[in-house]
């Protein structure tokens, strides 16, 4: 009895099953006569006036829901028309701010310039030596050397004249034409003594504002005060001598005296040192052969 109930119930569910897709099949193609058949019972469906067929009808809106659509429509205005009234929208000055921008990169580029020209990479140096000669005169009276002060040295240190070789000029030449630009002693009043066989050079430092060569390459002479000739023009060692002779724009030297040869090479420049040790080397003998040698200082300079 009970396999018998069993069997039933599974024909009427295959026979609903059927039956929905029947009607399934039947509103997809809009044909009348179409059927929906539920688990619970099975009814006939009856379309409305105006009604597509197989598609769920809407509700209707109530008195009251259209009342408060209305009203919520009132109360929010469209876009348009909120647009529409306001007045239009101002936009900010920009034209402050862009100058205020235009003066930074302006800075900017200013600054960037100072610093590349400050990391400009150095003026390459000559790989040569200026040639140069260098003038140790002597005042027979008493051995001692001229030396003097140069007008942009601030250190204090002393040194003896010298100068540059110009193009197709002797070393001797070059000597008389520094010494009288220099001193203002004219070539008439000195002789020429000895001269150093060997020139001695000297390099630049990177203080020194002159870069057009490594440094220079000295000739170096010994002269004595010609006193015949200053006797015969009547006048002294000290009347000879005219540092401002070519006017004080071209002065070299602040301030000379008479000193012992040995003694400049202590007081010169660093760098001109090891040059000055080789003159008085090889100038003292000769001095002290030829000289009365004294040792007067420079507190007593003219």
């Amino acid at each position: 009895m009970l396999e018998r109930l069993l069997s039933g119930q599974r024909v009427l569910q295959r026979s609903s099953s059927c039956c929905s897709r029947a009607s399934r099949l039947l509103l997809r193609r809009g044909e009348p006569g179409a059927f929906s058949l539920s688990s619970s019972s099975s009814s006939t469906s009856t379309s409305r006036p105006g009604q597509r067929e197989g598609v769920r009808p809407r509700a209707k809106a109530s008195p009251q829901d259209a009342t408060l659509e209305g009203s919520a429509s009132a109360s929010a205005p469209s876009s348009e028309t909120a647009s529409s009234s306001s007045s239009p929208v101002q936009l900010p000055d920009l034209s402050e701010a862009r100058q205020q921008k235009k003066n930074l990169l302006n800075k900017k580029k200013k600054f960037q310039g100072r610093s590349e020209k400050k990391r400009a990479p150095r003026r390459q140096y000559l790989s040569e030596y200026r040639r140069n000669v260098g003038l140790c005169v002597v005042d027979e009276s008493t051995g001692l050397v001229f030396a003097a002060r140069r007008v942009d040295d601030s250190k204090g240190t002393w040194q003896m004249p010298q100068g540059g070789i110009d193009a197709g000029e002797e070393p001797r030449e070059a000597a008389l034409r520094e010494l009288e630009e220099e001193t203002g002693i004219r070539p008439g009043s000195v002789r020429f003594v000895a001269e150093m066989s060997d020139w001695l050079c000297y390099d630049f430092p990177t203080s020194v504002k002159s870069k057009t060569y490594l440094g220079q390459r000295q000739k170096w002479f010994l002269l004595k005060m010609n006193t015949e000739a200053l006797r015969a023009e009547g006048k002294s060692f000290e009347d000879a001598i005219d540092l401002a002779a070519r006017g004080e724009e071209h002065r070299e030297f602040s301030e000379w005296c008479w000193m012992p040869l040995d003694r400049i090479a202590e007081q010169i420049v660093y760098f001109k040192r090891d040059v000055y040790e080789s003159v008085a080397k090889e100038f003292s003998p000769l001095i002290k052969r030829h000289f009365n040698v004294t040792t007067t200082t420079c507190e007593e300079a003219k």
